[in-house]
């Protein structure tokens, strides 16, 4: 599978990106809004994980667009250190498929990847 991974701290962004491809996935790494965006324009991904907080345009607003010009063909998971329950539950009702909240178990964003 092909990720778009939208995430701008570094150190999370490798641990994820090892973590995905050592499950035999493709990722791709944003660390901004604007990036991730083109690269859902110029290439075809199979999944998005977005982080809330990065540079630019939001993981939030990368959502909204995500949904307003793709529908739902694409899966969105949300991995973001926002816990509290009104984040999630404003993130899964905007279009997200699925939040994970950091800091991320290793094997349980593969199993929701898969999932």
């Amino acid at each position: 599978m092909r990720i778009l991974l939208l995430e701008d701290d570094d150190a999370q962004a490798e641990l994820i990106q090892a973590t995905l491809e050592h499950a035999g996935h493709t990722v791709v790494n944003a660390r901004e809004g604007v990036e991730a965006i083109r690269i859902v324009e110029q290439s075809s991904v199979d999944l998005l994980i977005l982080d809330w907080m990065v540079p630019g345009i939001s993981g939030m607003d990368v959502l909204g667009w995500v949904r307003e010009r793709m529908g739902r063909a694409l899966p969105v998971l949300f991995l973001s250190a926002r816990v509290r329950e009104e984040e999630m539950v404003t993130a899964l009702q905007a279009g997200a498929d699925d939040y994970i909240v950091k800091p991320i178990r290793r094997r349980e964003l593969v199993a929701r990847v898969t999932a």
